[in-house]
């Protein structure tokens, strides 16, 4: 009877230790499956995934292709359009005074190039969500105008003669400002863009004006330079000259993701807010009479109702930066 008893508590001992090894194991299973479905949960939180790669300091990360902090530089060729440039525009048409067009572009200086400039930009972007970015940018750069052309008078005894005129620039300037980018289609890279900014330029100009001796009967002017005596030429004093004047930036691009790095294309219009004596890009003021009064340029605001402004086509390579 004894050694019944002693065989059934023995059993019961190495039960109890059976039943306690498999309580055990159950719960080393119950722990190792709630180790993935914490790491899901984790993948589900924030917007962010945990990488299954270690990145170039042997660390595992979280987010690191889907950063929305981009350092971006940018090159961007410009051109300038303003007040040193043919009278009138390409929507009225180029005229000197609103009923005539008697001006006549002298030589060879009015080419496309004579207004092509270089910038140079750093921006840094922020995708606040997948339609809206912010962005905040420091461009510097050139700008220049060249421009010369003859028109004619008539004295009082009805002979002609015409004047020659020569107006040019050249500025380093710098910009600063914010702006959104606008997503329509979050899928996609193509963007809108509209900002406000100001612009600040170091301006050397200088203007000339040139008569010709010769009296005719002719609107014809006369094709040489050494037919014509200066009569007037910008005093030293007048040719450096500083300004700021606000901008409001507007465009489109494209950008393109690639794992860590972001390239992007963009077409940008910066025209200035007004054109004021030093609130200008390119140190003259619309019209034909200049901040002291004076007659120096034949251009009427009737032929001349734009504010300064200038296009750049932007070229950006930026890097994503990471996030953890």
């Amino acid at each position: 009877m004894r050694g019944k008893k002693k065989m059934c508590n023995f059993a019961a001992y190495y039960f109890a230790r059976i039943m306690k090894t498999r309580r055990n194991i159950v719960l080393l299973l119950a722990l190792c499956m709630l180790v993935p479905n914490a790491g899901a949960v984790l993948r589900r939180s924030g917007g962010k995934t945990w990488s299954s790669f270690m990145d170039n300091r042997g660390l595992y990360g979280r987010g690191l292709g889907q950063s929305p902090h981009t350092l971006s530089i940018v090159f961007a060729p410009n051109f300038y359009s303003g007040d040193v440039e043919l009278p009138g525009n390409l929507l009225t048409g180029h005229k000197d005074h609103a009923a005539s067009n008697l001006y006549t572009p002298f030589g060879t200086n009015n080419g496309f190039m004579n207004s092509v400039g270089f910038a140079g930009a750093l921006q840094y972007t922020y995708r606040h969500t997948k339609y809206i970015a912010y962005r905040v940018q420091v461009m510097g750069g050139t700008l220049k105008g060249h421009t010369e052309f003859t028109r004619p008078h008539e004295n009082s005894a009805k002979m002609h003669y015409h004047n020659m005129f020569i107006r040019d620039f050249r500025s380093v300037f710098f910009e600063y400002g914010a702006g959104v980018e606008i997503y329509p289609a979050p899928n996609a890279g193509f963007f809108l863009y509209i900002g406000a900014a100001a612009t600040t330029s170091m301006i050397t100009r200088n203007y000339e004006s040139w008569s010709s001796e010769k009296r005719t009967e002719a609107y014809d002017a006369p094709t040489s330079k050494s037919a014509y005596t200066k009569s007037f030429s910008l005093p030293a004093d007048e040719q450096k000259i500083v300004c700021t004047v606000p901008t409001i930036p507007v465009g489109l691009g494209y950008k393109w993701n690639i794992k860590s790095l972001q390239v992007g294309v963009e077409l940008m219009w910066h025209p200035a807010v007004v054109d004021m004596h030093k609130m200008n890009l390119d140190g003259w003021i619309s019209g034909h009479v200049d901040e002291k009064g004076y007659d120096r340029y034949p251009n009427e605001k009737s032929t001349n109702r734009w504010a300064d402004s200038f296009f750049e086509l932007g070229i950006s390579v930026g890097y994503r930066i990471p996030t953890r």
